[in-house]
């Protein structure tokens, strides 16, 4: 997969710190598809409320996400050449060698989910005294709360978000998929503690984790999109469940060939050093995506859905 530097991108004319943000054309060919599929199995209404929930509030949490991230690094003396959005987060370019420092970016991102999901829980608080759908805690959307109005959909489509943002709590701090910052996360704390631990070691497990996982959440997006003219979501959960899959095995046949030093994440020093120093240099380590067509594609935070 070709490096972050030739991905097609829309940019939006908004930078950070002179990192242009920038919008990748999968978050749009996603966003069609959700609302065309909404379109097909329930009318207008639906699609208009995918549009709703994948568009502006799904790119309102992939960027607070990216940008919390970003603050960080910048705090620790890091830089970022640019920042680029999809549907599963971000494909980011962070540097820096100091794994103390990378999990505070990691955390970082999980944190801005708390916050996320704190906001969206209070709107539906607030908003639901009006039109009472279901409970904040009840997680299946029924087609009566999005074709009872536009007030009704809205309120459902926080109560969905509330969920989103929780999910990407669980999923960016302990679960190991590659590359999401569940597993930079897992992998720096394993080497922090244990610096001793061999960093191939570390890699091959969380690439066998990934393989794993990510083979159990496209089953799970299968089964949920079936049948076809009853569409209950999946589409996320395929292809995340696709691209961890993918992205595992290259991050497992780069332990093996020993060519990690090519890897994103585990090629950077602080799991290359033989004493796997986690010095306080300063430097924010978030490197995500691949700089070389023969390493894995490190997109940031699947933003599985």
């Amino acid at each position: 997969m070709p490096a972050v530097q030739n991905w097609k991108a829309l940019p939006t004319g908004v930078s950070y710190k002179g990192s242009k943000i920038e919008l990748h054309w999968t978050y749009f060919f996603l966003l069609i598809l959700r609302g065309a599929l909404g379109f097909i199995g329930f009318g207008w209404k639906v699609c208009v409320y995918e549009l709703m929930l994948c568009g502006p509030i799904l790119l309102l949490i992939i960027l607070l996400h990216e940008l919390a991230k970003a603050v960080v690094t910048h705090r620790s003396g890091g830089t970022i050449d640019r920042i680029v959005l999809w549907p599963l987060g971000g494909l980011t370019v962070y540097g820096g060698d100091d794994i103390r420092t990378d999990l505070k970016v990691a955390f970082a991102g999980s944190l801005a989910h708390v916050i996320l999901a704190i906001f969206y829980g209070v709107l539906f608080t607030i908003f639901n005294t009006e039109v009472h759908v279901s409970s904040l805690f009840q997680t299946t959307v029924y087609e009566i709360e999005i074709m009872s109005g536009f007030g009704a959909a809205l309120v459902t489509a926080c109560r969905t978000a509330f969920w989103w943002n929780l999910y990407f709590i669980f999923i960016h701090t302990v679960v190991p998929i590659y590359p999401f910052d569940g597993l930079r996360i897992v992998a720096g704390v394993l080497k922090l503690f244990n610096a001793s631990m061999s960093t191939t070691w570390v890699a091959r497990a969380c690439s066998i984790c990934g393989m794993i996982l990510s083979a159990v959440y496209f089953i799970w997006g299968i089964v949920r999109i079936l049948p076809f003219t009853k569409f209950k979501g999946g589409i996320f959960e395929i292809f995340a469940g696709a691209f961890g899959f993918v992205n595992s095995k290259l991050l497992y046949d780069c332990a093996k060939n020993d060519t990690l030093s090519q890897d994103p994440v585990f090629g950077r020093p602080c799991f290359q050093s033989d004493d796997g120093d986690n010095g306080n240099d300063g430097n924010a380590a978030s490197a995500e995506l691949t700089s070389t067509s023969s390493s894995p594609v490190a997109a940031t935070d699947s933003d599985i859905i």
